[in-house]
């Protein structure tokens, strides 16, 4: 597991803007750390609001659903969207103004009036064990970074958030804005010290 530790603040907080733009979609040729130019991320900074993290995999999420509608599901939405179109005509007929409503069946558009959203709990780990799941369901090649997280959980729950991304196969990276000492297990840990000096823990 990929851990950084920044003692730097200024560069710490350059760095997790950069991060920011490239997890919107920016393409950023200064962006620090060489090898964080070659992933694809979620940057996850808020872990009090994950759902918000995730609104950028809302798509991702709706093609997901739409990949699991077979011939029957089609079928049996189809039959009942057209009941819905005839209440609306019927609600329609008792307005004045020329109206019309679009009868063909628009799977994405329904998918979309679903408003699909993650069932996050309380409980902090569960919520990052879900976003794992979240990841691999989503067939994803994007890496999970962490910031500040540190902060938050304890060795043993980093330890169970690690075991369960190594058995998932799906990367995660910690970035941390001071350092935590000697690497915990299953931690590859980079510390950038005050004056950017680079130590391999």
């Amino acid at each position: 597991m990929r851990c950084i530790e920044i003692e730097n603040k200024s560069y710490f907080y350059r760095l997790i803007d950069s991060l920011n733009k490239v997890s919107k979609g920016e393409v950023l040729d200064e962006l620090s750390l060489d090898e964080m130019k070659q992933y694809n991320i979620i940057l996850i900074l808020d872990y009090l609001n994950l759902s918000e993290n995730f609104k950028r995999v809302s798509n991702d999420i709706q093609k997901l659903i739409k990949e699991k509608i077979d011939e029957v599901d089609y079928d049996e939405l189809n039959r009942r969207y057209k009941k819905v179109i005839n209440i609306w005509k019927r609600v329609i007929s008792k307005i004045e103004i020329p109206i019309s409503v679009v009868e063909d069946i628009d799977i994405d558009k329904l998918i979309k009036v679903l408003n699909v959203r993650i069932n996050f709990s309380d409980n902090l780990l569960n919520n990052l064990l879900l976003l794992i799941d979240i990841n691999g369901e989503l067939g994803n090649e994007k890496v999970l970074v962490f910031v500040n997280l540190k902060q938050y959980l304890t060795k043993e729950e980093l330890q169970e958030l690690y075991k369960y991304s190594i058995y998932n196969q799906q990367i995660i990276m910690l970035i941390d804005s001071q350092s935590y000492g000697v690497s915990n297990k299953n931690e590859k840990k980079i510390l950038i010290d005050d004056t950017l000096e680079e130590y391999m823990l």
